[in-house]
Formats: C-alpha cells, sequence, structure tokens
C-alpha cells in the first residue's frame, strides 16, 4: 500500500504491506512485545520526506527511512532507520537509528487490515485494535 500526502508544504510518502488480523492474536503473540517489528508485512515499511519534519518533536531530514516499531502493551517505540531497503527487520541495525521515540498506544475501533494514514498533521498505525498516533509538522 502507498500513502502520499502534504503537510506544511512537505511532501510524505509512505510505502507498506498490510497484514490483515485473519481472527490471530497480533499484539503478543504474532507481533512480539519488546522486540524490533517491520510495522506491517513484507518489506520494511517506508516513509519518504522531502524536507525535514519534526515527528513527536524529533527532526528528521529530509530522505527515505525504514520504519521500525516495538510494540509494548502500553507503549510503541518508533524508529526511523537510514537502511530503508531491507526484507523486514532481519537486518535490523540500531547504529543506523536516526530518530527514536516513544508514543502511547490508544485503544480503537477493529481494522481488520493494517492502515497508516498520514492526515492533519499526523500519521496513524491502526491496526486490529490498538491505535497509534505521531504529531508531524514541517521543519520551517
Amino acid at each position: 500500500m502507498k500513502v502520499e500526502a502534504e503537510i506544511s508544504g512537505v511532501n510524505i510518502k509512505v510505502d507498506f504491506g498490510a497484514p490483515s488480523v485473519n481472527e490471530r492474536t497480533i499484539w503478543g503473540e504474532l507481533v512480539p512485545f519488546n522486540k524490533v517489528w517491520r510495522t506491517g508485512a513484507n518489506e520494511a515499511t517506508t516513509l519518504e520526506v522531502d524536507q525535514a519534519i519534526l515527528i513527536e518533536g524529533n527532526e528528521l531530514p529530509a530522505g527515505k527511512y525504514a520504519m521500525f516499531t516495538i510494540p509494548s502493551e502500553e507503549n510503541w517505540t518508533v524508529i526511523f532507520n537510514s537502511d530503508f531497503n531491507q526484507l523486514g527487520a532481519y537486518k535490523y541495525d540500531e547504529t543506523k537509528n536516526v530518530v527514536m521515540f516513544e508514543v502511547p498506544i490508544q485503544n480503537a475501533e477493529h481494522q481488520e487490515q493494517m492502515q497508516i494514514l498520514v492526515e492533519e498533521n499526523q500519521l496513524d498505525i491502526h491496526w486490529e485494535k490498538a491505535l497509534v498516533s505521531m504529531k508531524i509538522t514541517g521543519k520551517g
């Protein structure tokens, strides 16, 4: 799946594999807690910005990044890593992390197929009954 949006004059593109729940237990089983996850299916999810942005107050320079997460029961650690061309998180290298921060999980309506949305100055990841929202603003 591909999502494209403009926020504060910044062009943002997200490319991700969108897995479905398919009656599985997602959090803590299919996606283990406290382990790096590719945030989707197949290749690592990527985020590309044509200008620097602030995401949850952290500066992310213009460029293309792999977006990994580390889900836990209450918060997710969100990671933007410079090695965007990889399958899953099998070769994840924390020395290539550019930005890393935590965000709380919100309870939400059931979402069968994972969605990543960029709108209204935020990036949302919604799957199963978990919703993670991150505030995005242009750096300028």
